[in-house]
């Protein structure tokens, strides 16, 4: 679960985006692991491969965090709108 939305990673039928949230989160883990050793400056002036993964990866998870943030949002705006109107 994340942002109170179930991701259906058991599932045989999951969104494209769960796969892919779940492999960024991987390389993040993986990625984070050797970088640990490195100062951030200094792989961002060698342009290290393994930082740009690392970028790559938080821009992925970040990016599908808000698309479910903001669908909960509207979802609960929309609730609240509903409950609003009948009363």
């Amino acid at each position: 679960m994340l942002f109170g939305r179930c991701l259906g990673g058991l599932s045989d039928k999951r969104d494209a985006n769960i796969d892919e949230f779940v492999r960024a989160v991987q390389d993040l883990l993986k990625v984070s692991e050797r970088l640990v050793f490195v100062p951030p400056h200094i792989a961002k002036a060698l342009a290290m491969a393994i930082w740009t993964q690392h970028c790559d990866a938080w821009d992925t998870v970040l990016r599908i965090g808000k698309t479910l943030f903001y669908n909960l949002m509207n979802v609960t705006h929309s609730s609240t709108y509903i409950l609003s109107i009948d009363d």
